[in-house]
């Protein structure tokens, strides 16, 4: 699942080709891990309090594509079928983000829960293919768009949503800002893929003509 936009302009009224670029975002898997630190304070050599301090740890695996466009768009008035040619790029990354769940915020402020994030893979590639939809018009320049698209895609290194369900995160330290977390505090029993990323890529939206 995911979202986007896209932002498209006619050169010519005459013409029925139309230039412009996407943007677009999907969740590839998610993980959410709850943990307690426990922190002593000791005066000569004794406790005299003990700090629990809840922690929240969530991992998402994204896949971020952009492109530019060129759009074959039918001139009818309500049924708008059209063909789209796209290049670009994909992304495939995956961060971890560990959040204060402490009512005191002791790691962190209070409109601002979020510790450190850390990146444990990040992935570039080329992307290239084509689209075919139909825009069905609603009222006055407001579309419903249904769209399939097959991109190809070059070779990438990424995680899949099974290989994060088995992630743990074991803290050596407590973290108190982003240089505390380190890739020897994630415990990862996985070993990233590297295959080509073809897709084929359905959307629902809407459409808005200006």
């Amino acid at each position: 699942m995911g979202g986007g936009f896209n932002v498209f302009f006619q050169p010519s009224i005459k013409i029925p080709v139309l230039v412009g670029f996407d943007l677009s975002f999907m969740n590839n898997g998610h993980k959410s891990q709850e943990e307690t630190l426990i922190a002593e304070i000791t005066a000569g050599g004794t406790v005299i309090e003990t700090l629990y301090l809840p922690l929240r740890v969530e991992t998402y695996n994204t896949i971020s594509t952009g492109h530019l466009n060129l759009r074959l768009l039918s001139p009818t008035k309500f049924f708008k079928p059209y063909l789209d040619g796209s290049i670009g790029f994909n992304n495939f990354s995956t961060n971890t983000s560990i959040y204060d769940e402490s009512e005191e915020y002791y790691l962190s402020d209070a409109d601002n829960p979020l510790i450190t994030t850390s990146k444990q893979n990040s992935d570039w590639t080329f992307s290239y293919g084509g689209a075919a939809g139909l825009m069905v018009e609603l009222i006055d320049n407001f579309l419903s768009d249904l769209k399939v698209a097959y991109m190809k895609g070059g070779e990438a290194s990424y995680y899949v949503e099974d290989d994060i369900d088995e992630w743990e995160v074991v803290f050596t330290t407590i973290p108190t800002d982003p240089d505390d977390i380190n890739d020897d505090d994630i415990s990862i029993a996985a070993v990233p893929k590297t295959s080509k990323t073809d897709m084929i890529i359905g959307t629902d939206g809407v459409a808005f003509l200006f």
